[in-house]
């Protein structure tokens, strides 16, 4: 009885200790499962951690790299700057270096205009020196260029008229009277103007009427007489085209109409003088007087 009594008091030990071990498994059993949730929980968090550490380092390299970016940029703008100032520097220094330099043209250029018209008018001196010095006609064989004759004497007793011969004695005569009319003119003797007007009317198929009608010109012209000599150069150009002294009556008749005041009539007949004897020196000297007096408009 008393075993079995122990046996039932063990029995219900037994089963009471049963019953308590159950609760307390369970309970270890859901604390293992939570500290395993935990467990799992912290390594999700310090994945997370790992990722946000990750992200933040790539950004703080971004941020970085921005920076640097900007830093260059920034020394690029600055440098693009610097550029630019020096530019402006030197495209003023460049500015009034050309500036300099065109008035040091302008200067010149007007030196050059200058002396050019000083050129002209020296020219245009030349040129009348020229018309005042024709060059002397030889005389053939048997006939001193400084002979006395008198234009529209007719002494056919002279000694070299007789020597010549009654068929040849009117040839020596105007030959004589040129020479002699011809002669006075190179040593500017008043008495050439009436001897050179002479021989043109007592002679006029002489082979000399042109040379004498343009010196009888030129003393008209030297005298002041233009009118006259007008008269004398148009004989010249219209009667005698194809005459060396053709291109030089032109050109002093063209001169003589501008210092009577017609201007426009004196163009014309310089204008008319380049176009008739292209190349001529009178030409030439036509080309001066023109742009003298188209400059004076």
């Amino acid at each position: 009885m008393r075993k079995r009594c122990i046996a039932a008091v063990l029995l219900a030990g037994l089963a009471v200790l049963g019953v308590a071990a159950r609760p307390a498994a369970a309970e270890d059993k859901g604390i293992i499962q939570l500290q395993q949730t935990v467990s799992l929980l912290l390594n999700q968090i310090a994945d997370l951690q790992k990722s946000f550490n990750t992200q933040i380092g790539m950004m703080q390299g971004l941020v970085t790299e921005n920076t640097d970016t900007v830093n260059k940029l920034s020394s690029q703008l600055g440098a693009i700057q610097n550029a630019l100032n020096g530019a402006q520097v030197i495209a003023a220094q460049r500015q009034s270096d050309f500036s300099k330099q065109f008035q040091a043209l302008s200067d010149t250029l007007a030196a050059l205009q200058a002396h050019l018209q000083k050129m002209d008018a020296t020219l245009q001196q030349v040129h009348q020196m020229q018309q005042t010095i024709p060059a002397p006609s030889m005389a053939p064989a048997g006939f001193g260029s400084g002979s006395e004759a008198t234009p529209g004497s007719g002494n056919t007793d002279s000694p070299a008229a007789m020597a010549g011969g009654g068929a040849n004695a009117a040839a020596p005569t105007a030959l004589q009277a040129y020479q002699g009319a011809l002669s006075d003119f190179q040593n500017n003797k008043r008495a050439a103007l009436g001897e050179l007007a002479g021989f043109i009317r007592q002679y006029p198929n002489d082979p000399q009427i042109p040379d004498a009608m343009y010196y009888l010109g030129t003393m008209f012209m030297q005298r002041q007489q233009y009118s006259e000599a007008v008269d004398r150069f148009s004989q010249v150009i219209e009667q005698y085209p194809d005459n060396s002294k053709a291109p030089l009556a032109e050109l002093n008749k063209g001169i003589c109409l501008a210092k009577q005041g017609e201007r426009t009539a004196a163009i014309s007949e310089l204008r008319a003088l380049t176009k008739n004897y292209p190349g001529t020196e009178a030409a030439r000297q036509a080309d001066i007087e023109l742009r003298s007096m188209l400059r004076g408009r």
